[in-house]
């Protein structure tokens, strides 16, 4: 008579690796993942609940998977800053927005100027002071003796009609001098 072999021993039909079969009950296989079952006849205590290992990765030894999840962050605190950062570029996108609903009249204003002056300034400039735009037009040499007409006849038109009808505007030469003004006589 012979005895019977260990299914976990070596060349055993039974449990061993790579020969296709299921360990038998009581057995941990290799990789020490599942747990003994318990003895025959044993009853777990009132209240016991068995842990679940379907959240426990192969190989996860050491773990403490018995431990409560920690609780999920609040949406802003995860995504506090994305949130930060889009609120950011909305403040920037109104503050370019702001500047260029402000500065769009002047800015088409001094293009207008710019082209119905044509060769007889050199540079047109505004400056915003106090809510008050002035105007300053440096004409081309050779110009300079015509500033009265030109006040009159291109600047004045331009502006009136227009949000900058009562702006103050100045015509001077290459040295800075003041040719001309809003106060000017128109005859």
């Amino acid at each position: 008579m012979s005895t019977p072999r260990d299914p976990a021993q070596p060349g055993s039909p039974g449990g061993v690796p790579g020969s296709g079969q299921a360990p038998q009950a009581g057995r941990q296989p290799i990789g020490g993942t599942s747990q003994a079952a318990p003895p025959a006849g044993y009853q777990p205590p009132p209240g016991y609940r068995p842990p679940d290992n379907s959240r426990q990765p192969s190989g996860g030894q050491g773990l403490d998977w018995g431990a409560e999840p920690a609780p999920r962050r609040s949406y802003l605190r995860r995504h506090g800053c994305l949130i930060s950062m889009v609120g950011f570029l909305v403040l920037v996108l109104i503050l370019v927005v702001g500047c260029v609903v402000v500065l769009t009249p002047a800015l088409a204003m001094d293009l207008k100027l710019t082209s119905d002056l044509g060769s007889r300034a050199q540079q047109v400039t505004f400056n915003i002071e106090d809510g008050n735009t002035v105007w300053t037009i440096h004409l081309a040499p050779g110009a300079e003796s015509r500033a009265a007409d030109i006040a009159c006849h291109v600047v004045r038109p331009d502006l009136a009609g227009t949000e900058f009808a009562g702006d103050h505007f100045q015509l001077v030469d290459a040295a800075g001098h003041v040719l001309a003004d809003d106060n000017t006589p128109c005859g």
